[in-house]
C-alpha cells in the first residue's frame, strides 16, 4: 500500500463536501463496481451511469482525498514529453494519437464542468510555454512545427510579442489554448453530486479485500466481508495498490505540490498557465 498524500492538504479544506457516504453493511448487486473514489473513478461513474447502468463506487478511506486533492489542478493538452520527442520515440501515428487524446480529455472535462454549479471550479485558461534561454529555441521551434503541423491549438510568440502580451523577459513561447486550472476537490463534490443524481451509489470506508470471477459474474468481497456481484469491475485505485502484474513495469517516485497565498493583484496577464516540461515551470495565479 502506497501513501499517496502526506503534509496539510490545499484542496479540502476550499468547500465542505456536498455529503458523506457510510461504509456498506450488506450484500448487493450492481452492473459495474468501481473500486476508487478519486478522479478517475468519479468520471468512469458518471460516463457509465449517463448510459443507464447501475454503478456502485467503493472508496477504502474518503472519496475525493488521495492523490486527487494533493494534485496541482493544474491540466493541460501538453505532456510532459514534446510531441516532436514523442514522435522520435514512438512513430508519428501513435504520438499524434496520443497527443490528440489528451487534446479529446480537456475538451470533454471543460465540457463537463459546464454541467456543474459553479462549473465545479474548473477555468479554461490559456498556457504560454517558454524558452528559459536562447539555446532552448531550436528546441522551441521543434515542438512548435510538430504542433502546428497536426492542427493542435498553439501559436508562436516571439521575445516582442511575449514581452507586449506578457511581460515574460524570454526569448520565445508557444501559447496554447485548451488548458484549466481546477480545484479537484471542489471538482469532485461537484461531480459526485451529479453523479448521485444518475443513481450513482457510494460508499466511503469501504475497502475492497479480494476479486473473483464466478461464471459470467464478478464477485468483490470487502474488508467487512459484504459481497459484490457485478457484471463488470473498474479498478480506479491510482498507486494506492500496485498489482503484481505491473510491479516490473512501473516505479513509483515522489512529487510534489506547494501552495501560497493569494497574491493581492493578478500576476500576469488572464491567469496564464505556464506549464512545465523540462525547459519550463509551472505558476499559476
Amino acid at each position: 500500500m502506497k501513501k499517496l498524500s502526506a503534509g496539510n492538504l490545499f484542496w479540502n479544506q476550499t468547500i465542505e463536501p456536498f455529503a458523506c457516504f457510510n461504509p456498506l453493511q450488506n450484500d448487493l448487486e450492481t452492473d459495474v463496481l468501481i473500486i476508487g473514489g478519486g478522479m478517475s473513478g468519479n468520471l468512469c461513474a458518471h460516463e457509465i451511469a449517463g448510459r443507464n447502468h447501475s454503478v456502485v463506487v467503493c472508496e477504502k478511506d474518503q472519496l475525493a482525498m488521495g492523490s486527487s486533492s494533493a494534485s496541482s489542478g493544474i491540466l493541460q493538452y501538453l505532456n510532459d514529453e514534446m510531441l516532436y520527442r514523442l514522435i522520435e520515440s514512438i512513430g508519428e501515428k501513435k504520438a499524434v494519437l496520443f497527443y490528440q487524446m489528451c487534446l479529446d480529455s480537456m475538451k470533454d472535462l471543460i465540457n463537463l464542468s459546464r454541467k456543474m454549479e459553479q462549473y465545479g471550479g474548473l477555468m479554461p485558461r490559456k498556457g504560454v510555454f517558454f524558452a528559459s534561454a536562447k539555446e532552448d529555441v531550436p528546441e522551441l521551434d521543434k515542438e512548435y512545427k510538430a504542433l502546428s503541423d497536426h492542427y493542435f491549438p498553439v501559436s508562436y510568440l516571439d521575445h516582442a510579442e511575449l514581452m507586449r502580451i506578457y511581460g515574460i523577459d524570454r526569448p520565445a513561447a508557444l501559447e496554447t489554448s485548451m488548458n484549466a486550472e481546477v480545484n479537484p476537490y471542489q471538482f469532485l463534490q461537484t461531480l459526485m453530486k451529479l453523479n448521485v443524481s444518475l443513481g450513482v451509489q457510494y460508499y466511503e470506508k469501504t475497502g475492497i479485500k479480494k476479486v473473483k470471477t464466478d461464471k459470467d459474474q464478478i464477485i468483490a468481497t470487502t474488508k467487512n466481508g459484504n459481497r459484490i456481484q457485478a457484471k463488470y469491475v473498474v479498478f480506479a485505485t491510482g498507486c494506492s495498490v500496485i498489482y503484481p502484474e505491473l510491479k516490473k513495469k512501473m516505479k513509483v517516485v515522489n512529487t510534489y505540490t506547494f501552495a501560497s497565498s493569494v497574491s493581492k493583484r493578478p500576476l500576469w496577464q488572464d491567469h496564464v498557465l505556464f506549464p512545465r516540461h523540462d525547459l519550463l515551470i509551472y505558476f499559476s495565479a
